[in-house]
């Protein structure tokens, strides 16, 4: 199954059979359906579908009202980037309801452009700073345990959200391994080692995974955390690993200047003394409002070697 098919089978499953709720959006029900992401999610008794226009701004002031009045909204949008026109009803109004008791959620359903240039409208690819100027839970979703959590435990949970899809994996086969060790609070742990401790932000659990591979080919084993939740994981499990293993590698692909990896580098500091440790971030190309092919590829053999595998 197909990453983009296992989310739309899933979030139809939650919103058809859930509460009182609504889903609105650009085309969620026409068209392309978002890429197939909202495609065949119709009404219900308890479920109403809404197409819409772009007036981004209002749409979100749209679910942050019906979640005040006990109505789950999902507003599904293409392209997080268009959250920019957004920004003041995720900070200002949010920040100005913030200590009332909600009993319904609001969850932006958003597609993050990580597969190359689109136009200007999609170049942003920076799901971290937005969650940053929010201060809202910001998830991402990158394997089916992830999925199963984001859209059946937080999709209607009180207060508001954004839950994140990654377009370059759209098509790609979703990545169906079971967890070591699932926690509710967003930290994720997919394989279980003694040499290294390697932690995995935004998207990159597929080369993560692929990494983790060519190291068991040296005979080397690791234990893999995936930071699905940016702004509230609890990354106490991840010290306790590296403490044990001496080595952390951490991998973002976060098209940002203020990765959410480097605070985690920066409160270790100090914490985990002699453990060796290892950052591969993305750097934004000086050209990337030109076409290019968005890519974050790993060395493996240069990785071990950092890594003294």
């Amino acid at each position: 199954m197909k990453y983009v098919e296992l989310i739309n089978q899933t979030l139809k499953a939650q919103l058809q059979s859930g509460p009182k709720s609504v889903l609105y959006g650009q085309n969620v029900a026409a068209g392309s359906c978002l890429g197939g992401l909202t495609r065949g999610i119709a009404a219900t008794k308890s479920l109403r579908v809404i197409n819409t226009t772009n007036t981004e701004n209002g749409l979100f002031g749209l679910g942050l009202g019906l979640m005040l009045n006990g109505v789950n909204a999902v507003f599904a949008m293409k392209q997080h980037d268009f959250m920019l026109l957004g920004i003041d009803q995720l900070t200002n109004t949010h920040y100005g309801i913030q200590n009332r008791k909600l009993t319904a959620g609001f969850t932006v359903l958003t597609v993050v452009v990580d597969s190359g240039f689109e136009g200007p409208q999609a170049a942003l690819n920076n799901l971290a700073e937005i969650a940053s100027i929010a201060r809202i839970p910001c998830l991402t979703v990158n394997s089916a345990p992830e999925v199963e959590w984001a859209i059946k435990t937080q999709l209607m949970a009180p207060g508001p959200r954004i839950i994140a899809v990654s377009q370059r994996l759209y098509h790609t086969p979703v990545l169906t391994q079971e967890c070591v060790k699932a926690v509710s609070n967003g930290l994720f742990q997919h394989d279980a080692g003694s040499d290294v401790t390697v932690v995995s932000y935004n998207f990159t659990l597929p080369q993560t995974l692929k990494l983790v591979d060519a190291l068991k080919e040296k005979g080397r084993s690791s234990d893999v955390f995936l930071v699905a939740d940016m702004m509230g994981a609890d990354l106490a499990p991840v010290l306790e690993s590296a403490r044990k293993n001496g080595r952390l590698l951490v991998i973002d692909d976060s098209k940002t200047l203020t990765p959410p990896s480097m605070a985690l580098l920066c409160d270790v500091q100090g914490a985990l003394d002699g453990v060796k440790r290892v950052y591969l971030r993305r750097v934004a190309p000086a050209d990337w409002f030109v076409p290019n092919a968005d890519e974050f590829v790993l060395d493996h053999d240069d990785i071990a070697r950092q890594l003294g595998l």
